[in-house]
């Protein structure tokens, strides 16, 4: 009885209907994609924005971070890999365009026989000796009735710049990286300080408190006052401590160096006198980001690569296309 309790309750469980005053679902807002962008892209104050440079850290004007940040791309593993893809659609596009050029061969050969006296040949033919030479010229060239080969060559150039693309991705965002921690890192280290500084003038503050209640001038409460205090200036100078050795030992990591190597880099030193940064930023920035714009290589390289998989290749709809459609 105790195990078919468990089993008619779920059974019953599962037979209860729902509510009936159930509040209708909520409609999804469609959102007016048009509105949003013509409204970003006619900002005024995104108008006078000078792009981006190639070396944007450099405007930082802090040499160290420069020196960092050419370390890091040096010896960047990923960096490497990318442009090692990058090596591979450059030799693919050229392939693609030596397979559409003319194409000529060139096959000679030479043969030296001796004819036996007694073969098929009587004297003089046999027994004496010739060369035969032979050369042969072939000479090929496809005619692209369907523009199959401008599509392969468009598909293996747009695969070049979406490595080309992804390389810059990788160079840009590692840059980013490093000035992220770099100025994160300067950040900790100022916070420090000044922790650093007020820890000192609270235990201070606190010798003279409990001076004063050894002496019996003053009551216990001041000094525990100041010891909370003081407590808890040492829990936040050893919080932003171990903030800044992390930081330290992930600069080390982005630069290709090994934990022992953090120990030795120098400490960050920020100027006051650091670019403003924009209040607001155009919205046809996007389009420039490298991995946004391999997106859109790889997409147009796909593109042409299906448009080469149909031989009827025209401006008129594909005959093989309208006949798979059909059910």
């Amino acid at each position: 009885m105790k195990r078919l309790l468990p089993g008619l309750f779920l059974l019953v469980a599962g037979c209860a209907e729902l509510p009936h005053d159930l509040p209708a679902r909520p409609t999804l807002k469609a959102p007016e994609t048009a509105t949003t962008l013509s409204a970003l892209s006619n900002t005024p104050a995104a108008t006078d924005i000078p792009p981006p440079q190639e070396h944007w850290w450099t405007s930082f004007g802090l040499t160290s971070l420069d020196r960092l940040i050419d370390t890091a791309l040096r010896d960047a593993p990923d960096l490497a890999a990318a442009q090692a893809r990058l090596r591979v659609a450059d030799q693919a596009e050229r392939l693609a365009r030596l397979d559409a050029q003319v194409h000529y061969e060139t096959d000679a050969s030479v043969d030296r026989e001796h004819l036996s006296k007694n073969g098929l040949f009587p004297p003089p033919i046999g027994g004496s000796t010739f060369t035969q030479t032979d050369i042969t010229e072939n000479l090929s060239y496809t005619l692209d009735w369907w523009g199959k080969n401008r599509a392969l060559i468009q598909a293996a150039g747009n695969e070049r710049q979406a490595a080309r693309d992804e390389a810059e991705a990788v160079r840009q965002t590692l840059a980013a990286a490093v000035a992220d921690t770099y100025f994160a890192w300067a950040d900790v280290e100022a916070r420090l300080a000044a922790a650093r500084a007020l820890t000192e003038s609270h235990r201070k503050a606190h010798a003279l408190v409990k001076a004063r209640f050894d002496l019996g001038l003053d009551s216990a409460q001041p000094l525990i006052e100041a010891r909370k205090k003081l407590d808890l200036d040492e829990d936040r100078t050893r919080s932003l401590d171990y903030l800044a050795r992390a930081l330290r030992y992930r600069m080390s990591a982005l630069v290709g160096s090994d934990p022992d190597h953090a120990a030795r880099l120098p400490t960050p030193e920020l100027d006051a006198r650091l670019p403003a940064l924009p209040a607001r930023l155009p919205v046809d920035w996007l389009a420039r980001r490298p991995d946004v714009a391999a997106l859109r290589s790889q997409v147009e390289a796909a593109s042409d690569r299906s448009a080469t998989a149909c031989p009827h290749r025209s401006a008129q709809p594909c005959i093989c296309r309208s006949s798979t459609a059909r059910p």
